[in-house]
């Protein structure tokens, strides 16, 4: 042995020796949840606040195979067990996958369910989740199943079972409801800024005044708002008022959506969904969308009659029954202005006494839930003495404007009918007669008014600052209206006028009174509009009548000027003066496509003065228009006339409703997504969206020959609002047979009827 080896000492070796391991503090549950666990024994805190089967919990085997040899197991303890792997494999979901947009837009707890949320079933609100990623993918043929699946109100709370009925339902959603799948819910301050700007702002027009401020205001509040009344709100106020920047392009997007929430449940009409449909509809008209206005006029008409709108029901409380009245009231109006006193295009104006209702009380008894009664639509007869009964200081402007409307209305029934047909010597004979109790209803309308209801300089200052001037100022600029719809029946060469045959077998002297009136009470307007324009604040918000009527006084003016100038001291520089003023009206008072149409035709109307058109009216005669034959013209809008193919193209999109006119861009865009090539394609078929071509609608029929019958004949045929039989165009807003938006406004189709202006 080596000496050194044997008095050597053994070398100190560093060896690390590992710490105790520190026992697990989570348990088996929050370890497969990933969450944190506070180890708290026998049930950690996570587990017990959320009801889960936790692993510390001694009283539960924590393997299934614990049971000793030859005892057999306990079914609890078991079943236990089971449930701890369960949990670890596939944890409880606690917090939804997504919240509804209803929920997420009023910052509320969503429970995620399908098709409907807990919150959304309760309150009876629209339920709609926003697209997730499955839903972009193709149908399959297990979508059906799991379709139906989603169908059912049972949903879990889980997140397997939600997500593949979320999937399902936006696929299917996303097919009939293109522009939501990308329309992102409206912040918080728009819906505010919304609510303002339109009760401060719109709410005065007599259309609108349908809602209550602070029963809207409470419903949003309380989290259940209509989703297709909030989004028409939003379009109409954004188009009226300025909400910022883009809001005109999204308010555009969220119409078309509130418009197909609204036709994709027809089975299901409420009063939410009618003034939702108001609001679009008067939202299409300012957008010149007329002929999908008249349809939407037409479904509004319908959930109406089938709520019995036109029906008092004493057991709703008056804010109630106020509101549905006011709501019935604009659905009439409505009417009237898409008849223009053609029957066939009216659903109530020929038959106002089916509403069996009250007009609207004023606005301050409403405002404050004051209950009132008012008079109704037929105004109440004459005294024994012969004087008329004072007017109801229940009564407001609002009950005023409603009655002059459905006086128009019977004046332009009566006007139409007599004009579009071939009047009989009786029918000639007993016109002056008739026009004079026409007159003697608006002269009663005029008689009733208190003192401060009257046109007076001094009622128009104290109301110039006030959101009511806008329906003080339109109930006396129609009264006057009415005026010259009634007695222009008799002046050679107007629109709606009778034949220069007719008019010569008329009495003279009723002739030159027809003359007179128009003249004088278009002046009066022109008057009016004059003193507008001197305020300071401006022309109000107003709704398109107001551009109609302007137009019509300056088109009135303009005649008087060509027609008889001398009889009534005029000059070119007088009625340009007062145009001009019309013109400031027009272009300050109401936005959009239509207003801005009336503006650039009244421009011209000043610029170029009368001029006799050279090309046909789209005013009916039985004496010169016959059935539209096959390739007959199409008649065209001669505001926008420059060449014939730009005339036939304004004309097919302004009134054949297939076609939507005046279409906003960024609106319907979203149609044109991946939903569409989910669509299973039959072949040899386009798809339902492609329209076919128009030589492809000639070649269907092409096989048919000419002398043969056949029950298809005219089936591709779009209607033509412009000459309907004997009916006429259908004027947007019964605007003197279009000729708002017209130059040519003596247009008779036939000038040798009238053989010249004099």
């Amino acid at each position: 042995m080596n000496p050194y080896q044997a008095n050597a000492r053994p070398a100190l070796v560093n060896i690390a020796i590992p710490p105790a391991k520190k026992p697990s503090n989570t348990c088996v549950t929050c370890r497969a949840r990933k969450v944190r666990c506070d180890g708290t024994r026998d049930v950690c805190q996570n587990c017990s606040r959320l009801g889960f089967t936790c692993s510390y919990d001694d009283s539960i085997p924590h393997h299934l195979n614990t049971t000793a040899t030859g005892m057999m197991p306990n079914s609890a303890a078991a079943n236990d067990a089971l449930n701890i792997h369960v949990v670890a494999a596939h944890p409880p979901r606690r917090r939804v996958r997504q919240a509804c947009q209803t929920c997420h837009s009023r910052k509320a707890k969503c429970s995620g369910t399908m098709p409907k949320c807990d919150r959304c079933r309760s309150h009876g609100l629209e339920c709609v989740y926003r697209p997730s990623k499955r839903s972009r993918i193709s149908n399959t043929p297990g979508a059906a199943s799991r379709d139906a699946l989603a169908a059912d109100g049972s949903g879990s709370r889980d997140g397997y079972l939600s997500d593949q009925s979320r999937s399902v339902s936006d696929v299917a959603e996303s097919n009939s409801l293109g522009p939501l799948r990308h329309l992102p819910p409206p912040e918080e301050n728009l819906i505010l800024k919304t609510f303002e700007n339109f009760f401060r702002h719109i709410h005065h027009i007599p259309l609108f005044s349908f809602l209550h401020q602070a029963s809207l205001m409470q419903r949003y509040r309380s989290g259940s708002m209509d989703r297709a009344l909030l989004l028409s709100l939003i379009g109409i106020t954004s188009l009226l008022t300025d909400l910022g920047h883009a809001a005109r392009d999204y308010g555009m997007r969220c119409v078309a959506v509130a418009e197909r929430l609204i036709l994709r449940d027809l089975d299901k009409p409420t009063v939410l969904k009618i003034q939702a449909l108001v609001l679009i509809i008067k939202h299409r008209i300012f957008c010149r969308r007329f002929s999908d206005a008249f349809m939407l006029t037409g479904l509004a008409s319908r959930f109406a009659a089938a709520l019995r709108l036109n029906h008092e029901i004493p057991k709703l409380c008056f804010l109630a029954q106020e509101s549905r009245r006011r709501l019935m009231w604009s659905i009439f109006m409505i009417d009237i202005g898409m008849a223009a006193g053609h029957p066939d295009f009216t659903l109530w104006a020929h038959r106002a006494n089916m509403i069996n209702l009250k007009l609207p009380c004023n606005e301050r008894n409403f405002e404050y839930d004051l209950p009132e009664m008012t008079e109704s639509l037929v105004p109440p007869p004459m005294l024994p003495d012969g004087t008329l009964p004072p007017l109801s200081d229940n009564v407001g402007f609002l009950a005023l404007h409603v009655r002059i409307q459905w006086i128009r209305s019977k004046i332009l029934a009566f006007t139409k009918r007599l004009a579009c047909q071939r009047p009989t010597p009786a029918d000639l004979e007993q016109l002056p007669r008739k026009c004079e109790e026409l007159r003697a209803d608006l002269d009663a309308f005029q008689q009733r008014l208190p003192a401060p209801f009257r046109w007076t300089a001094q009622n128009l200052r104290l109301r110039a600052y006030h959101p009511r001037l806008c329906v003080y100022l339109m109930t006396h600029i129609w009264w006057r209206q009415c005026h010259c719809d009634l007695y222009r029946i008799a002046l050679i060469g107007r629109r709606e006028s009778l034949s220069k045959k007719s008019i010569q077998m008329l009495d003279p002297a009723f002739v030159q009174l027809c003359k007179e009136q128009c003249y004088e009470h278009a002046k009066a307007m022109a008057d009016m509009f004059a003193e507008v324009t001197r305020f300071d604040k401006g022309v109000p918000v107003s709704d398109l009548d107001l551009p109609v009527c302007v137009y019509q006084c300056a088109n009135t003016l303009y005649y008087t000027l060509a027609a008889c100038p001398e009889e009534f001291d005029l000059s070119p520089a007088k009625v340009t003066e007062m145009a001009n003023n019309c013109l400031k009206i027009v272009k300050q008072s109401a936005p959009g496509p239509a207003a801005a149409a009336i503006a650039e035709a009244l421009d011209r109307l000043i610029e170029t003065g009368w001029i006799r058109p050279t090309t046909p009216s789209t005013v009916t005669s039985p004496e010169i228009l016959d059935t539209p034959k096959a390739n007959d013209s199409i008649a065209v809008d001669p505001m926008l006339q420059q060449d014939a193919l730009q005339d036939a193209d304004v004309a097919h999109q302004l009134y054949n409703p297939a076609i939507p006119q005046n279409q906003p861009v960024g609106e319907d865009a979203d149609d044109e997504q991946p939903h569409a090539l989910m669509q299973v394609q039959t072949p040899g078929l386009p798809p339902e969206d492609e329209p076919l071509p128009a030589t492809a609608h000639a070649g269907m029929m092409a096989g048919v020959a000419a002398n043969t019958s056949n029950a298809f004949e005219g089936a591709l045929d779009g209607s033509n609002f412009i000459g309907i039989g004997n009916l006429g165009a259908l004027e947007p807003f019964s605007m003197d047979s279009s000729s708002w938006y017209t130059g040519d406004w003596s247009m008779d189709p036939d000038p040798s009827r009238h053989g010249g202006m004099m």
